[in-house]
């Protein structure tokens, strides 16, 4: 039961994670990409 109710729970808060997770996912990405960027400027 209880685990229902959390199942419920995290449904309510999922859009809001999601999208602050997507965002994360994206800025880590963009990170990456410039580190990507800058070694190569450096070789």
């Amino acid at each position: 039961m209880e685990k229902c109710l959390e199942h419920t729970h995290f449904q309510a808060k999922a859009p809001y994670d999601k999208e602050r997770f997507d965002l994360k996912k994206e800025l880590i990405r963009e990170r990456d990409i410039l580190k990507k960027a800058l070694g190569k400027e450096k070789e």
